[in-house]
């Protein structure tokens, strides 16, 4: 059995991105006003335990390979969430998990001259469309 040293075991937190394919045509009698022909991703963050970058990327992919699944949506259409890729990987500074701790983080650049409003339009359109 190999010996894993827990001493350097840190927690990380790992950004995924899922996508609802869907196939079949919808059912007619079911299609009301809330129905959209659309693309639907989704991002998870998972909280891994690992030793490294690597070893958390693969036993978040693994993770989310396994949390795969497919239902019958409303309109009687298949929907299958399926792993598209990772996004990114955060080693988390705390060494314990408690209230407030930090669990991702992103930094990125845009020129002097962004304002706020055009970060949020280009990075976080949903958010500037509920205003």
């Amino acid at each position: 059995m190999k010996h894993v040293d827990h001493e350097c075991e840190k927690w990380y937190s790992v950004k995924l991105l899922f996508e609802a394919k869907i196939s079949g045509e919808p059912q007619p009698l079911t299609i009301d006003d809330a129905y959209v022909e659309s693309k639907t991703f989704e991002e998870r963050l998972y909280l891994i335990y690992a030793d490294s970058f690597e070893v958390a990327y693969k036993k978040a992919e693994r993770e989310a390979k396994d949390s795969e699944t497919n239902h019958i949506n409303p309109y009687g259409q298949l929907v299958e969430w399926v792993y598209v890729r990772p996004l990114d990987c955060f080693h988390l500074f705390d060494d314990k998990i408690k209230d407030k701790t930090e669990i991702y983080s992103r930094q990125f650049d845009v020129s002097k001259e962004t304002s706020v409003n055009e970060v949020l339009q280009r990075f976080y359109p949903e958010v500037t469309e509920e205003e």
